[in-house]
């Protein structure tokens, strides 16, 4: 339990160095731990635009997965 608790306070705390980083700027964020928590999570703490985009850690980024970031890229640029 120790460290299930570790973990969700490292990640707490991530998700807030990100957030101060991107400073109301919209930004994307791969990474191979994101699930749905962590997408509801900023997007109640965080107004600007941002991408959460989970893969899978035995693959990596794939040639569909970029396309769904330059997707979203395009999108936010209009």
């Amino acid at each position: 339990m120790r460290l299930r608790v570790c973990r969700l306070l490292r990640k707490l705390l991530s998700h807030r160095r990100n957030l101060a980083w991107a400073a109301g700027r919209s930004f994307i964020w791969i990474d191979d731990e994101i699930d749905d928590r962590d997408r509801e999570w900023v997007a109640a703490k965080y107004d600007g635009r941002a991408l959460l985009y989970s893969v899978e850690s035995r693959i990596g980024l794939r040639h569909n997965d970029l396309a769904v970031v330059l997707d979203w890229i395009e999108s936010v640029s209009r």
